[in-house]
């Protein structure tokens, strides 16, 4: 089996040196079967149609007066559009990006895909004798086990500008430079404003033509279960032929194995999305058992036919048998009790075995039937647990006779063992704060909070949000100071925000975040001039 293409030398060895015929032929039928071209502009009773190649002559003599109209070929019986000849570029075809998928040239293992741009130039008197010009736009290679790489023309579109095509004729002028790309994507985005030109048609190959293409590779089983586990599968794009082909490559046995199991929509889903099937599934492994990351039973394999679950609970499940406490466990009891959860809600099965655990809720539900109990619920208690030092082992730890309370009273500890590591970092800088903001004068004070954990009750008396900026004033990112009256120390009037430098007051307010009484708003005042405005007057001299 080949390796993966480092460069573009190694990358184009896996196809031929020209556009194929075949590609060429493909287009040529799709684009044009339905013009019927009036190329005399003063005997307008004969067009060519290019549907059956021939000369015809309507009986109505109206017939092909209408420009663009849809009319039926009296030859073949086809529908075409009448286009004429002498309005020159006005009625040239959309320009076309097609994707042809083949095996490599050399290695037949390997597929292949060729974006081919068409554009039909459209300025002779003949336009259906005229050679479109055509370039390959992206080079596709997928590697069964191995992935897939394209190399992708780094071009620039100019529309109407001074340029001429390899065709020979006026048109867009392009930069070639192909470069190798890591990650594989459509092209189709390079033709959407704002990077190329507009009404750019995109063609897929059909559903039939890759199970031929892929017939005899490794991944022709892997597809095949995939296709069939798709609803209406012919509503393909070109994006989604691009990214499952890559994802089928990356890990074609693993993907058979679990499509074979009735995983096959739900991992194409994911595919689709985006989604994180890695942390699901070793799309790496040989053997299925490799792949789901253990062994899985009759029960199961069962479960899965069935009800198809999420990739999401498939995650969990993953997650919860890397556990201790969750070995064994069986998907069906996984989503049933589970369903999605991070690894956050699963810690507390690294301590203690899942069915006890899941009588232990069940027990509290019926003792509190009001309350809402589940394992997010307990892995945050057991996490308080730990935080505080309790003991792990312990009955009376693992098994609270009464969770709702228990949890309660270990959030509130947490709470002030975090409060308390703030308030001795806190204490740090408040000699300084002190030494630094200490002032009175017209009846007013301003006193530095004794403790970081004061601006709770500050905040409560002064309904105003300071006590959320707890962490800041702990780390000294900011400062928090009162204003007081001198003959009431102890009672909430005002709180103002000093920034961390001490060059400004971000701001002074009072009760619900108003304005400051005219009297104290003048304290501010004459404290950032003995202060503030003081502070930088030293700094610069």
């Amino acid at each position: 089996m080949s390796e993966l293409p480092r460069n573009m030398k190694e990358l184009l060895r896996h196809f031929p040196r020209k556009i194929p015929k075949e590609f060429k032929k493909d287009i040529h039928e799709k684009a044009r079967y339905h013009t019927l071209y009036c190329y005399d502009r003063y005997d307008r009773q004969k067009a060519y149609c290019t549907c059956c190649g021939k000369v015809i002559i309507p009986y109505d003599i109206k017939y092909l007066y209408n420009y663009k109209a849809e009319r039926t070929c009296p030859n073949c019986a086809e529908p075409v559009h009448v286009h004429h000849t002498w309005r020159k570029g006005h009625f040239r075809p959309s320009p076309i990006l097609s994707y042809h998928f083949a095996r490599s040239v050399k290695d037949p293992e390997v597929i292949t895909c060729m974006a081919i741009y068409t554009e039909f130039i459209g300025y002779s008197d003949t336009p259906w004798k005229d050679k479109p010009f055509q370039v390959v736009d992206a080079y596709y290679v997928f590697i069964p086990g191995k992935g897939a790489v394209y190399a992708a023309d780094s071009h620039k579109i100019y529309k109407d500008s001074i340029g001429i095509t390899p065709a020979g004729e006026p048109g867009y002028f392009w930069e070639l430079e192909p470069v190798i790309r890591g990650i594989v994507k459509p092209r189709e985005r390079m033709y959407s404003m704002p990077y190329g030109c507009l009404d750019v048609d995109i063609w897929e190959p059909s559903i039939y033509d890759m199970e031929d293409i892929l017939k005899g590779t490794p991944i022709e089983y892997a597809w095949k279960a995939f296709m069939g586990s798709i609803y209406r599968p012919n509503h393909f794009s070109e994006e989604k032929y691009i990214k499952l082909l890559e994802n089928i490559c990356r890990g074609p046995l693993a993907m058979e194995y679990l499509a074979k199991i009735g995983l096959g929509k739900t991992i194409y889903n994911a595919l689709m999305d985006g989604m994180g099937i890695g942390r699901a599934f070793n799309l790496k492994a040989d053997t299925l058992n490799k792949a789901l990351r253990g062994a899985i039973s009759k029960e199961d394999k069962r479960y899965i036919l069935q009800e198809s679950p999420p990739l999401e609970c498939l995650q969990t499940w993953q997650r919860v048998r890397r556990m201790p406490g969750g070995i064994g466990m069986s998907l069906k009891t996984s989503v049933a009790k589970l369903g999605y959860k991070t690894d956050h809600e699963l810690k507390c099965l690294k301590y203690v075995k899942y069915p006890k655990l899941f009588r232990y809720l069940e027990k509290q539900r019926n003792k509190f039937p009001n309350a809402r109990f589940d394992i997010g619920l307990y892995s945050d208690y057991i996490e308080e647990c730990v935080q505080l030092g309790a003991d792990m082992k312990s009955k009376a730890t693992l098994w609270p006779a009464d969770l709702i309370r228990e949890h309660g009273k270990q959030k509130a500890e947490v709470k002030l063992l975090e409060s308390k590591e703030k308030d001795d970092q806190y204490q740090h800088l408040r000699f300084k704060l002190e030494k630094k903001y200490s002032f009175a004068a017209m009846g007013f004070a301003i006193v530095v909070p004794e403790h970081v954990t004061d601006l709770i009750r500050e905040g409560t008396e002064m309904h105003n949000c300071v006590g959320h900026y707890i962490d800041r004033v702990a780390r000294g990112d900011t400062c928090v100071v009162y204003i007081r009256k001198e003959n009431a120390l102890d009672e909430s009037f005002g709180t103002m925000e000093i920034d961390k430098a001490g060059k400004r007051i971000i701001q002074a307010r009072g009760k619900f975040n108003r304005d400051l009484p005219p009297e104290a708003q003048a304290f501010v005042e004459a404290f950032e001039d003995a202060k503030i405005k003081k502070h930088k007057r030293s700094k610069a001299a």
